[in-house]
């Protein structure tokens, strides 16, 4: 069974007394669940492979990587894997150098994905952004989806700032500062408040 990451009466509670507007965002979407990754190496490999093409096709992708490394995608099965064997199961050039720029890092001891639970958010984020193909994004969704990091919001994902527009500025353009205000008031838990966000979206 897989662990989640679920909201709760206290966490809705004391969102909405330092905020507001949290009421129409939780609404009765109290309890909120999402799915964690305890596979470090995994989530990253397929983070790349999700960039940039839809979740449906990037999920064939991954099941096709999973196979070719018999059901234990690491970098000892990735280095088994040619180029051409890649890009046959639809991962492209650029995507496959990220892989092997990933494996490269964990293999040189640059990134240390044993012991990333006792790291900050800040040196998680300054490791992993020294793989090709991992930006900030990718790296604050690391910290929220594999090491449950609690405090967490990113001011550069799109449908978090949708929400936030059409929550809190009528559906008008929002920028970093006015992101970066906003979510001061959820602080120790903006990851909870993110999630609750992502799940208002279904209703607009």
């Amino acid at each position: 069974m897989k662990e989640t990451i679920k909201t709760n009466k206290e966490i809705a509670d004391y969102l909405i007394s330092k905020d507001k507007k949290m009421i129409k965002v939780i609404a009765d979407d109290i309890v909120v669940e999402r799915e964690k990754e305890s596979d470090y190496f995994l989530s990253l490999v397929q983070t790349i492979i999700s960039q940039q093409i839809s979740s449906k096709v990037a999920d064939v992708i991954c099941k096709r990587i999973s196979v070719l490394c018999k059901d234990k995608v690491t970098p000892a099965a990735i280095n088994k894997l040619s180029d051409q064997q890649l890009r046959d199961i639809g991962i492209s050039s650029f995507k496959a150098s990220y892989i092997r720029s990933l494996v490269e890092a964990i293999d040189s001891k640059v990134v240390d994905l044993k012991h990333m639970e006792n790291l900050s958010n800040e040196q998680v984020i300054e490791m992993l952004i020294k793989i090709k193909g991992i930006g900030v994004w990718s790296a604050e969704m690391f910290l929220i989806f594999c090491l449950g990091r609690e405090d967490v919001f990113s001011i550069l994902d799109g449908a978090l700032v949708r929400a936030v527009s059409h929550y809190y500025f009528k559906d008008q353009p929002v920028n970093k500062e006015q992101l970066l205000k906003l979510s001061k008031k959820w602080v120790p838990y903006r990851t909870y408040a993110s999630i609750y966000l992502w799940n208002s979206l279904k209703r607009f």
